[in-house]
């Protein structure tokens, strides 16, 4: 099966060409066919190695730094480091970069501050503990004296009456 067109080019009314094509469907399907695979394959093997080019950049440049921030923060909640993360990029990366950095040495300096206030309440406490052992010692020293002399008090009121009632028992009585 074959098709055939044909086109005339005229001047001046005048038939001076013809244009004849002639094309075997065929040939032309299956050589279409074998150009299109082959174009296929080459579209196939450009997009797999533009994916694997594409997935080392993302590896190199957004993956890795992610894993240098995590460790970086696992080092950081271990202990006091002030070691500050090497990756400056104007991308996204570097501003989670910043706002870790930031947030790094808020934590540090909230325990530095937490540190000291800790130290300060021990200090209060002894403080108030010896204030309470030496108010304790003033308050009783003088209190044991009064108490001491309340009883003597007790103790000579009882004795005067006594007295009082033996001697009113000797004036009554009829010896």
């Amino acid at each position: 099966a074959s098709d055939e067109f044909r086109y005339s080019i005229s001047l001046d009314g005048r038939d001076i060409a013809e244009i004849f094509l002639q094309i075997d469907l065929k040939t032309a399907i299956f050589e279409h066919d074998k150009v299109g695979r082959v174009t296929l394959m080459n579209m196939m093997i450009f997009f797999f190695v533009n994916l694997l080019f594409l997935v080392l950049i993302i590896d190199r440049f957004l993956v890795q730094r992610i894993i240098l921030l995590s460790k970086n923060a696992k080092k950081m909640m271990g202990s006091n480091t002030n070691e500050k993360l090497k990756i400056q990029s104007p991308d996204e990366i570097g501003i989670l970069v910043e706002n870790y950095e930031s947030l790094k040495e808020k934590f540090l300096n909230n325990q530095e501050e937490l540190i000291n206030k800790a130290k300060i309440a021990e200090n209060a406490l002894v403080t108030r503990s010896r204030f309470l052992a030496n108010t304790s010692h003033e308050i009783r020293t003088p209190l044991n004296g009064i108490i001491g002399m309340t009883d003597i008090l007790i103790d000579d009121e009882k004795n005067e009456a006594t007295r009082s009632e033996e001697h009113t028992s000797e004036l009554q009585s009829p010896d």
